[in-house]
């Protein structure tokens, strides 16, 4: 008789290390990951519409007072800053409990997660700590970035919990590439690593920009680098959705039929019992 093996560390990918419903998991915390992010493209444009003087017009419109476009803008802003972290938070929560073990995805998961639980712990504490004078450079636009001090009270903090929150972003797309690894799936692999060579050039830029001093930050330069950091966002959201299909397009194979069974040497003996290594995911 033909009997499954389970085979639980399998970089080979030869034997399937997981069943459907751990994958239908994976799938769903990938899922999860990119409602968020969508979310926060979506309702952090609405919101930077309300507060950016490229939104005037619907101010005027909607017959708002300055007071009332920045309340609405900064309430859409915080709304999509708190639904992207929950959804987030929760499809790598799902992603660690369930992924496989090959190409170190568990390892890269478990490392996202805690950035993003370390990350809002920082601000929180720079913020009940400290309070709002950290908030300072801020105040007068992208300009009072060139004035930030990193070593006043507050900044070493706050730029920690910035870089803690790209490095989970990073460690969430590093997990993608194992998935689509595993799942031989190199065409997408690649197109992570091209994405990791965007990234650094675009933080390469972002901080030449901001070491530059003030003269460098410009209108025209500030709204290219604005756009840069979306174009990151939306390439993020893609890359998690692309995984996503590509674990489901896995889910979609008939169980137990992408292989045959391998040939035994010889003629089983009158009560022998034959184990049979039957892969689910190979193809």
């Amino acid at each position: 008789m033909n009997t499954p093996v389970k085979w639980n560390s399998s970089n080979s990918r030869e034997v399937g290390a997981l069943g459907s419903r751990k994958w239908e998991e994976v799938r769903s915390g990938l899922t999860l990951a990119v409602g968020g992010a969508f979310g926060l493209l979506v309702l952090g444009a609405a919101g930077a519409a309300f507060l950016s003087p490229m939104g005037r017009p619907l101010v005027a419109y909607l017959g708002l007072s300055d007071e009332g476009a920045a309340l609405v803008g900064q309430g859409l802003v915080g709304l999509a800053v708190a639904l992207c972290y929950l959804l987030v938070l929760m499809g790598q929560w799902r992603c660690m409990n369930h992924a496989p073990q090959g190409h170190g995805a568990k390892e890269l998961m478990f490392a996202g997660l805690l950035s993003t639980l370390v990350a809002p712990t920082l601000l929180l504490v720079v913020h009940f700590v400290i309070g709002y004078e950290t908030y300072g450079a801020f105040h007068t636009g992208p300009g009072g970035l060139a004035n930030f001090d990193v070593l006043r009270p507050g900044g070493v903090l706050q730029v920690g919990s910035v870089v803690l929150l790209l490095v989970s972003f990073l460690l969430f797309a590093a997990f993608a590439r194992a998935v689509n690894r595993y799942l031989r799936d190199e065409k997408r692999a690649a197109g992570v690593t091209t994405y990791f060579w965007f990234v650094a050039f675009l933080i390469g830029a972002t901080g030449g920009l901001l070491l530059h001093g003030r003269q460098a930050l410009q209108r025209d330069v500030v709204i290219a680098l604005v756009a840069g950091w979306v174009c990151f966002l939306l390439w993020h959201t893609l890359l998690l959705h692309g995984t996503a299909r590509c674990v489901s397009k896995v889910l979609r194979q008939p169980r137990g039929t992408s292989a045959p069974p391998p040939k035994t040497p010889g003629t089983p003996a009158p009560g022998q019992v034959v184990l049979s290594v039957q892969s689910y995911f190979q193809k």
